[in-house]
């Protein structure tokens, strides 16, 4: 499959898929797609700012965030999450990889007993905000379709 069949495959799964949800929505995620597929080695570390920069700015946030996470969905995979906390020993971001540090920071999430991933220490929500932040890259499955012959 080209290049171009993959990404008209994957835009009309989008449109099936988002048919009775919303055309913002639907509009948002055709817009990260067109985005992330130029030159996707070159965005491994996509903010929300910078994919908001994508989409029609009048474009509500509510809707925006859902169209980024509908991205990282298994059946679509464009996006995939990803994670950076403050490591204070080196004084900078660094990215989390490890499994277990990353499933404590979904746990943080869910639960809203913030730990930080690479401390332990006991965090607010706004520490834990500003101290682990997410980031999106584009998921390994998308790029290597992009790149098949």
């Amino acid at each position: 499959m080209t290049r171009s069949q993959y990404l008209t495959e994957l835009k009309q799964r989008l449109e099936i898929q988002l048919k009775d949800v919303s055309t913002e929505m639907l509009s948002a995620c055709l817009n990260m797609v067109d985005y992330v597929s130029i030159a996707p080695s070159k965005k491994s570390h996509l903010t929300f700012v910078d994919l908001y920069k994508r989409v029609d700015p009048s474009t509500s946030e509510d809707i925006f965030y859902s169209a980024v996470f509908f991205l990282t969905k298994n059946n679509i995979n464009v996006l995939t999450q990803k994670f950076e906390a403050y490591n204070f020993a080196v004084n900078r971001f660094e990215t989390v990889a490890d499994f277990d540090d990353v499933r404590q920071i979904l746990d943080s999430i869910s639960t809203g007993e913030y730990i930080h991933p690479l401390n332990g220490d006991v965090l607010t929500a706004e520490e834990f905000n500003q101290q682990v932040l997410t980031y999106f890259s584009p998921s390994q499955l998308f790029v290597s379709n992009l790149h098949a012959h």
